[in-house]
């Protein structure tokens, strides 16, 4: 076995395997530079521009409490009570606060309602809040009475804590329902999705010149007092809104439809661009959309 001067004396550096190792030692040494330039170049940049992480939404729940109702509340007068039978309540009006009690987050988009047990929900649609600012509170107060129905064989003992309590917001790109609870005192806490109301509207004819306007409530969110207005210039297109239960439209849940029949006389428009409006979650909604007798 020759040894290392043996090796070194053979040799030949014009040999081709000489530039074989020349090329090889050259790649090595360079690749060691850059990689350690390029190591040193990071740790610079890491120190003059510290890397920031993208915001987590806060998914744990939020530290959001609806307060113990109380408010107004009355009977029946006494001189409308049949004998043998007992006053009976006609109007609840609530009154609670909302208090975000987080340091640092605000809540938006707030709504809040009421519910019965049986899962009955009603939206008091005088309130919404756009911001409850961190540390903060708003008082819900003059928005209405629990309606009618909701008060059927509710003693009026129980006007406050027979019915549960919500209220919806939006933190940090999130949808949250908070529902209290006034038996227990207890807040309960729910993802929800975004509200995305969309109402649709079509025409079908039901008779000669007669026809119907069919609205559908294509969203994920109910849409209350749901209307049709026709434009101004539209004056052979009449609605029959006399022909419903009631109008504007109360309620349209999600996929619901409801039909308001439409006369349309001869006349300069065979196509109108309707509006149609609504509350979803107390917030107003309106879309315009063109409609045609043609289909």
């Amino acid at each position: 076995m020759l040894s290392t001067a043996a090796l070194l004396a053979k040799f030949d550096p014009s040999a081709w395997y000489a530039w074989i190792a020349y090329a090889a030692a050259i790649y090595l040494f360079w690749s060691g530079v850059f990689e350690k330039g390029h190591k040193q170049f990071g740790w610079l940049r890491r120190k003059i521009h510290p890397p920031i992480a993208p915001p987590v939404p806060l998914t744990q729940e939020p530290d959001v409490v609806l307060g113990h109702p109380g408010g107004q509340q009355s009977t029946t007068p006494l001189h409308e009570i049949p004998a043998g039978e007992h006053g009976r309540l006609i109007r609840v009006e609530p009154r609670y606060l909302i208090e975000n009690k987080d340091p640092t987050v605000g809540i938006r988009d707030v709504t809040t309602g009421v519910q019965t047990r049986d899962g009955r929900t009603h939206v008091f649609d005088s309130f919404f809040a756009a911001l409850i600012a961190a540390s903060s509170d708003a008082l819900v107060e003059n928005v209405g009475s629990i309606p009618m129905d909701f008060l059927d064989d509710v003693h009026e003992s129980a006007a406050f804590t027979t019915f549960l309590y919500w209220t919806r917001f939006t933190r940090q790109g999130v949808r949250w329902e908070v529902v209290y609870d006034p038996e227990s005192r207890r807040n309960t806490y729910a993802q929800i999705p975004m509200p995305q109301p969309e109402l649709r509207a079509r025409v079908y004819e039901r008779a000669a010149r007669s026809y119907s306007i069919e609205i559908t409530n294509s969203g994920n969110v109910r849409i209350d007092e749901v209307e049709c207005v026709l434009p101004d210039e539209a004056t052979n297109w009449q609605l029959l809104t006399d022909a419903l239960a009631a109008y504007p439209i109360k309620t349209l849940d999600p996929g619901e439809s409801q039909a308001i029949p439409v006369v349309v006389t001869l006349g300069p428009a065979v196509s109108v661009e309707l509006t149609l409006r609504g509350r979803a979650e107390a917030v107003p909604y309106e879309r315009t959309q063109v409609v045609s007798i043609l289909g």
